[in-house]
């Protein structure tokens, strides 16, 4: 079987499955394990996002059928397609983790940033009270916000968020 014969039964599959519901049927049974679990592996074992990514991998190879050349066999063409989706929903999860700590970040005062910069230069409540002419308690009433706003449970968790997101150098 020369190149050029086996592209086109490659693509004359794919259209015969396309061409009506029980070939389609078919091929996708046939396809839809390998998709499936190779979306599986590289979600950490995420069930639920391995299944919208594979629905989204078969929804997107019906679209742009016609990009299918036939020079790789269905499923290397159904995985790349599927690892585009994988790239696509992490690039996505991350700007949203992005604007969500933009969000909190800007919740906090003044006076709450100024008293995080001072906890990652490694400040106790009371050094912090005494270089900003504050009582300990309003310090502490500051770091309890802090954490609130942010939403995280310890100074050191403050910190290494505001340092992460850019809000603080150290």
């Amino acid at each position: 079987m020369t190149t050029q014969t086996g592209e086109a039964e490659a693509v004359n599959e794919l259209e015969a499955a396309l061409d009506n519901d029980r070939a389609f049927e078919s091929w996708h049974r046939r396809m839809l394990p390998r998709v499936y679990s190779y979306l599986l592996s590289r979600c950490a074992g995420d069930v639920t996002l391995a299944e919208e990514l594979t629905q989204q991998t078969f929804i997107a190879a019906i679209d742009r059928r016609s990009r299918f050349d036939g020079r790789s066999d269905a499923i290397t063409w159904l995985c790349g397609i599927a690892r585009h989706k994988l790239a696509d929903h992490f690039r996505s999860r991350e700007r949203e983790e992005r604007r969500d700590a933009q969000m909190l970040l800007a919740s906090l005062t003044d006076r709450e940033r100024e008293i995080m910069t001072l906890l990652a230069e490694g400040l106790r409540n009371d050094e912090i009270a005494t270089r900003l002419f504050i009582s300990p308690q309003t310090v502490q009433t500051h770091v309890r916000n802090i954490l609130s706003k942010l939403r995280v449970h310890s100074k050191l968790e403050a910190v290494s968020f505001a340092v992460r997101h850019g809000a603080i150098a150290i």
